[in-house]
């Protein structure tokens, strides 16, 4: 059975079969998440292995070894920027958040652990940035009913929680656990 939990905690301590690096389209892991990921991999072994990836599309993951995180992979991402709602911004994230479940299906993973996508400095208003992410993820689960995923958010501070508590009815499709 499959179930989508929501944590406050700190991505870089979960043991999974990847975590999801929220980065820009450069992979330059300054920022955010994506330091606190770098430097809890290591940061030389990383950019080596980033290196050869080249530019990334938005919504288009790769992935890498975790190195020294507890998490085996990481699959890295560029999630779209927040224009004003009316660029497609909806849609790309929609994008993002599949194409990293995909390759986490394609890989047959079991755990994979999400921050909560282009809500730092692609300035997603949360509200929005939930909704998508819940249902993206409900609805990947709800097509492959054999699956057995454990997906997480990994959230950071409590506006974060409350959030993802006032969305998760409208998507309560999976077991969702906080």
């Amino acid at each position: 059975m499959s179930v989508i939990n929501v944590y406050r905690a700190d991505i870089t301590t979960f043991r999974a079969d990847a975590i999801v690096n929220a980065t820009d389209t450069r992979l330059k892991c300054d920022s955010g998440v994506s330091r606190a990921i770098s430097r809890k991999a290591g940061k030389e072994r990383l950019r080596r292995a980033l290196a050869v990836s080249g530019k990334l599309r938005v919504g288009k993951p790769i992935m890498t070894a975790g190195f020294d995180l507890p998490s085996r992979h990481i699959i890295h991402v560029a999630g779209p920027r927040w224009i004003d709602g009316k660029h497609s911004e909806i849609e790309l994230l929609v994008k993002t958040y599949r194409s990293v479940l995909n390759l986490a299906y394609a890989n047959d993973f079991h755990k994979v652990v999400f921050p909560l996508i282009s809500t730092g400095a692609k300035h997603f208003p949360k509200d929005v940035a939930w909704e998508c992410a819940l249902k993206t993820c409900c609805d990947f689960l709800e097509s492959r009913k054999d699956l057995d995923m454990e997906i997480v958010f990994a959230v950071t501070d409590e506006c974060g929680l409350e959030k993802f508590i006032r969305k998760a009815p409208e998507a309560a499709r999976p077991e969702m656990n906080w």
